[in-house]
């Protein structure tokens, strides 16, 4: 597949002379599909600081499609020509929508792919977002092992994987959700962040552990970034931004969120979570009634009471309380 094959630029000088603009469009060669446009303006004295920025806005548009037309190769291989990083990439097809069944597909192809090669840091990354998964949307068949998993994974991850911003990035999610170490989870994702800012999904971590941190709108601003580096829907990033919504009392916002993640998983834990406390503060009780009815359904022993063990990186109190009492308000029992 021939991607960005054809790339054309127009610079002009504005008023006053010394501005510039460059203008670009992205487009495939092999079908002439339009992939992506955008201008930019500043100071002449700045070209090279622009050029830069050209540089980093094609590597936004292209790269999500670079890894989609890499997993539908994978996917046309036969089962016998498989290797590691087609097992790598089988997996990251078989994730979404995140479901039971599909965590426990894809984490048997990643433990594949480290079995053929036992350095495979990326491997170790999405291996350990299967199981923070399962952790965090309580399909865990046996919380302490999903943890013992997790630590031994971030464990790996930390011996092999120091350069790999894809199992940096996991793992600062999990060492945050499910060890509810946060310290360490701040200086990983930063670091992840410093190996490729052109991940989405590192930037939608970024996003979770800066709402645990009590910094909802700058967990929001990077969840915006994750979007425009990949617009196609995305479990994770849509239950983030519902939480920033919530936390920065725009509920009605947050529970459009939870709602366009349960279109696709209408068992989601977390999205049923704050969709019932988004509905209640928004005063959509018939809706708060429905999402926490589910939820009861889905998970007949949970409680408000339960919700600590389930938020545990959240460094603020009051975020706790506030969830707390959007579910009551639902109709979650105590």
């Amino acid at each position: 597949m021939s991607l960005a094959s054809v790339m054309c630029w127009k610079a002009a000088c504005g008023s006053p002379r010394t501005r510039v603009r460059i203008t670009g469009q992205l487009i495939e060669a092999a079908t002439g599909a339009h992939l992506w446009a955008d201008k930019i303006d500043g100071a002449l004295e700045e070209v090279f600081e622009l050029q830069d920025e050209v540089t980093h806005r094609v590597v936004w548009a292209i790269a999500p499609k670079v890894e989609q037309a890499e997993i539908a190769r994978a996917l046309r291989r036969t089962s016998d020509s498989t290797d590691a990083y087609d097992c790598y990439l089988r997996g990251l097809a078989c994730i979404y929508p995140v479901t039971s069944e599909n965590l426990d597909r894809a984490l048997e192809l990643f433990t594949k792919a480290i079995a053929f090669d036992p350095g495979y840091a990326s491997a170790y990354g999405m291996a350990i977002f299967c199981h923070a998964n399962r952790f965090g949307l309580s399909l865990a068949r046996d919380v302490d092992t999903e943890k013992s998993e997790v630590a031994r994974l971030l464990g790996m991850i930390m011996r092999v994987g120091q350069e790999d911003g894809v199992a940096v990035g996991q793992a600062a999610w999990a060492a945050a959700y499910v060890l509810c170490d946060i310290g360490l989870a701040k200086q990983l994702i930063d670091r992840a962040l410093e190996l490729n800012p052109n991940l989405a999904t590192t930037w939608i971590n970024s996003g979770w552990i800066n709402i645990w941190l009590g910094q909802p709108q700058l967990g929001l601003d990077h969840l915006i970034r994750a979007q425009r580096l990949d617009p196609s829907p995305s479990h994770t990033r849509s239950s983030a931004t519902a939480h920033a919504y919530f936390f920065l009392n725009r509920y009605e916002e947050a529970l459009s969120q939870a709602e366009q993640l349960l279109y696709t998983n209408p068992d989601a834990h977390p999205a049923l979570r704050i969709g019932a406390a988004s509905a209640a503060f928004a005063g959509r009780r018939d809706t708060a009634l429905r999402l926490a009815g589910h939820l009861q359904f889905f998970d007949p022993a949970f409680r408000v009471s339960r919700l600590k063990e389930v938020l545990g990186p959240y460094q603020q109190s009051a975020f706790v309380d506030k969830y707390s009492e959007g579910l009551r308000l639902a109709g979650v029992p105590e």
